[in-house]
């Protein structure tokens, strides 16, 4: 529910109650794909362009990636690092910390 609106329907809000967050003039409970709950401002903020899903702001707070992306330590990226693997085919995971490169 509103907190402050500006008009008599639901997506006309301004701002929400403690507990949910405003997203395209609406109060949700949680916030949709592509966005992240911004606790600060109680609003549902766009994720990074890098980012499919993300759990707050910038290019270090990926979820997940799109597709032909993998995601290395919070972050999209083309390839994995020198020090990384693709151990599916989204995610970069690190190598044993006993060796420089590693493929698996």
């Amino acid at each position: 529910s509103c907190a402050t609106c500006d008009g008599a329907s639901a997506n006309d809000c301004l701002s929400c109650a403690d507990g949910s967050f405003l997203s395209n003039g609406e109060c949700v409970s949680e916030c949709g794909a592509g966005t992240f709950e911004n606790a600060g401002s109680g609003t549902c903020d766009a994720c990074d362009v890098s980012c499919e899903e993300c759990d707050g702001a910038g290019s270090s707070n990926c979820t997940s990636c799109a597709q032909s992306m993998f995601l290395e330590t919070g972050s999209c990226v083309n390839s994995c690092g020198s020090s990384f693997f693709s151990d599916s085919s989204t995610t970069c995971a690190p190598c044993d910390f006993s060796c420089a490169t590693c493929d698996g």
